[in-house]
C-alpha cells in the first residue's frame, strides 16, 4: 500500500507537520498542478520509494528514435498544444482543459511546456496511444517471456535467449568474424593485431525449476544460464534484464566500457571463466587488420615439437 499512499498524497505540495494535509487542485499553480497529474507523479517520484523508483526507470521519457524525435522538434515550435492533446488523447482532455486561457507563444511559458510534454507522451504510453511514437519494448517483452519461461523449466522457449548471451560474452573482448570464436584481451586496445582462440561453450538446461505454469510457488527475477565449456567444466551467470539488453547491443558492434564492466562485474568474471577453456594455450590465430586486406597468421604449441608459425 506504500505506492498508492505516494501516488495519492503528494507531499511535494505541503509542509510535513501542517495542520492541513493537502492543497485543492484549484489552488496550485499550473505546473504543480500538471505535475501532480498521475503520469507525471508515476514516473518522477523516483526517490519515494523503491516500486516507484523502478517505475521511473521505464519511464518513456527515455524512449528516443527519429519517429519521436521529429515529434519533439515539431511540439516545441507549436503554440497550440492543447489541441494537439485533444486531437490525441481525448478522453484525457479534461486534465489540461483549464490551461485553455495561456499563451504558449510566450517564453516564459516554455517550462510549463515541457511539463505537459511529458504528460502526453507518458499518457500515450501508458494508454498505448501514438504506438508510431512510442513503439512496444521489444527486447524487454523477450526477457519478460524468457523469464516466465525459465521459471516454468520451458526450456524451449530459451533457446533465442541462450543463442543471444552465447553471440554476446564471445564478442564481449571485441567483434569476431567466425562462430566459436573470442577475442584474447591486450593491453594496447587500439592495436590493429586482434588475438582470436577458438572456444566451445554448450549450453545445459537440466537444472531448470520444475513448475506448473499458473501454480506457480517461486519466482525468481533473474535468468539463472548455466554453460559447459573446456572438457565438462560448468560455469553460470546470473542475467537481468539490463545485462541481456548489454548483451544484445554487443552483438550490434556496441564496445563494453569502464561501467558496463563495474556494473556487471558477476559477467565479466563469468566471460574470464569461459575464456579459460579456450584455445590459446596450445592455438592463438593472429589478425592483422593494418593493411587493406587483412592477413591471417596461426600460432600453435605442440607437447613434442614445441611452437610453429603459418599463414593462412
Amino acid at each position: 500500500l506504500n505506492m498508492t499512499y505516494e501516488v495519492l498524497v503528494d507531499e511535494r505540495n505541503w509542509t510535513c507537520g501542517s495542520l492541513e494535509p493537502r492543497k485543492e487542485p484549484e489552488r496550485l499553480t499550473s505546473l504543480s498542478y500538471c505535475k501532480s497529474l498521475l503520469p507525471n507523479v508515476l514516473f518522477e517520484k523516483k526517490e519515494s520509494s523503491e516500486v516507484l523508483n523502478a517505475v521511473g526507470s521505464i519511464d518513456p521519457m527515455q524512449i528516443r528514435n527519429e519517429n519521436i524525435d521529429d515529434f519533439f522538434v515539431f511540439y516545441i515550435n507549436s503554440n497550440n498544444i492543447l489541441q494537439l492533446f485533444k486531437n490525441n488523447l481525448p478522453d484525457y482532455f479534461r486534465q489540461i482543459e483549464r490551461l485553455s486561457y495561456i499563451d504558449f507563444s510566450d517564453r516564459s511559458t516554455y517550462t510549463l511546456k515541457i511539463e505537459i510534454l511529458k504528460l502526453f507522451v507518458r499518457t500515450c504510453w501508458l494508454t498505448g496511444i501514438r504506438r508510431d511514437l512510442l513503439p512496444e519494448d521489444k527486447t524487454y517483452e523477450e526477457y519478460m517471456k524468457a523469464l516466465y519461461a525459465w521459471n516454468t523449466g520451458n526450456y524451449m522457449e530459451l533457446k533465442n535467449v541462450y543463442n543471444i548471451v552465447e553471440k554476446g560474452i564471445l564478442a564481449w573482448n571485441g567483434q569476431v568474424t567466425n562462430q566459436n570464436e573470442m577475442q584474447v584481451l591486450i593491453k594496447n586496445k587500439k592495436s590493429k593485431y586482434h588475438l582470436i582462440q577458438k572456444i566451445q561453450i554448450r549450453k545445459k538446461v537440466d537444472d531448470l525449476p520444475k513448475q506448473e505454469p499458473g501454480i506457480l510457488s517461486t519466482f525468481r527475477d533473474e535468468l539463472r544460464l548455466k554453460y559447459r565449456y573446456s572438457r565438462n567444466l560448468e560455469t553460470e551467470l546470473d542475467m537481468d534484464y539490463s545485462l541481456y539488453k548489454l548483451l544484445k547491443m554487443v552483438i550490434n558492434g556496441y564496445i563494453p566500457n569502464m561501467n558496463d564492466k563495474r556494473v556487471n562485474v558477476k559477467c565479466v568474471e563469468f566471460i574470464n571463466v569461459i575464456s579459460q577453456g579456450g584455445s590459446k594455450r596450445e592455438e592463438l590465430y593472429i589478425r592483422d587488420l593494418s593493411q587493406k586486406v587483412p592477413k591471417e597468421y596461426k600460432l600453435t604449441f605442440d607437447d613434442i615439437f614445441g611452437y610453429s608459425f603459418e599463414v593462412n
